[in-house]
């Protein structure tokens, strides 16, 4: 019962940092101090968890360490993944990360693979191929969004790989320390190349937001279109967004963590991105209007049929 109930939390915790990224890059407001605000509200969640029973423990900061530079990649690519494209297929096509720990379980970890499990993989694939349809509104997503996400994938599927090495070492120990020395590398990288760019500067990159009523979803609008609202009021909305993503994705990441220790990681990844794919596509549709063709609400059945084969 345990694992259901921090499944439904990553699944939420994870949509909903997606939504938190998408409205904060629709302010405008810088990707480094986005990202430096998300990974420092993150190290103050790990931190107060860890406060009174923290250990120093130098193969945890390692890979720690090695996990904040994937994260900080992830976090960087994933938020103009989000400016560039629409949430739902960035978060669908994000998820797909999930091979890289299926592999590594299943080449280094010997876990067992089933055919009921294989067909599981391949109706997830068939959600890839499928979501690529154009929706209703006939656009094609730009090649940067593709370079973006693919990125994203990389990282996020290595992140997986860490996470799943250290507890295979240490099962069930040092989830804070681990959490706590990643940030702190994220939160440093954000931090210092925040200091490179001028106090109070603002990206004037074109956003994905539409102009007008009918526009298409994630159609690229020039800088002279930008809110108006001022600086300061725009900081401060993107302030409480990077705030709310780093909450989120540290819950998400901690009990991805915990989870780890609980459920074979060829069944858990699968499980936690057709999940999310599901929420986001319902969270796309209701808070930013992205409407999807019948290809890809095909794809979506297909990846939620694909978690009832991977818990066979």
């Amino acid at each position: 019962m345990l694992p259901t109930i921090l499944i439904i939390l990553v699944v939420g915790s994870t949509a909903l940092q997606s939504l938190s990224t998408k409205l904060a890059a629709k302010t405008g407001q810088s990707v480094s101090s986005f990202n430096a605000q998300k990974a420092l509200s993150a190290l103050a969640l790990f931190a107060a968890l860890a406060l009174g029973g923290f250990v120093w423990h130098g193969q945890t900061v390692l890979f720690g360490g090695l996990y904040g530079l994937l994260l900080s990649l992830s976090m960087q690519s994933g938020y103009y993944a989000l400016r560039y494209g629409p949430v739902s297929l960035s978060s669908l096509l994000a998820s797909f990360s999930l091979v890289i720990p299926l592999l590594y379980g299943f080449f280094f970890l010997w876990e067992t693979f089933t055919a009921v499990q294989g067909i599981g993989l391949a109706l997830l694939a068939l959600c890839l191929i499928l979501s690529r349809k154009k929706g209703p509104e006939k656009k094609a997503v730009s090649f940067r969004w593709a370079v973006y996400i693919t990125l994203t994938v990389i990282a996020n599927g290595f992140c997986a790989i860490i996470q799943m090495a250290h507890q295979n070492l240490f099962q069930g120990l040092y989830h804070a320390e681990f959490m706590v020395f990643a940030m702190m590398v994220s939160s440093a990288i954000f931090l210092s190349a925040g200091c490179v760019k001028k106090i109070g500067g603002i990206m004037t990159v074109p956003l994905p937001v539409p102009t007008s009523k009918g526009s298409a979803a994630g159609q690229v609008i020039p800088p002279q279109t930008l809110e108006t609202r001022p600086l300061g009021a725009r900081l401060k909305q993107g302030f409480l967004y990077g705030v709310a993503a780093g909450a989120l994705n540290g819950t998400a990441n901690y009990l991805t963590l915990v989870l780890i220790g609980q459920v074979k990681a060829s069944v858990l990844f699968p499980i936690l991105s057709a999940c999310t794919i599901l929420t986001t596509f319902v969270l796309g549709a209701a808070f930013f209007r992205e409407r999807y063709s019948r290809w890809q609400l095909m794809g979506v059945m297909m990846a939620v049929a694909s978690v009832v084969l991977l818990r066979l």
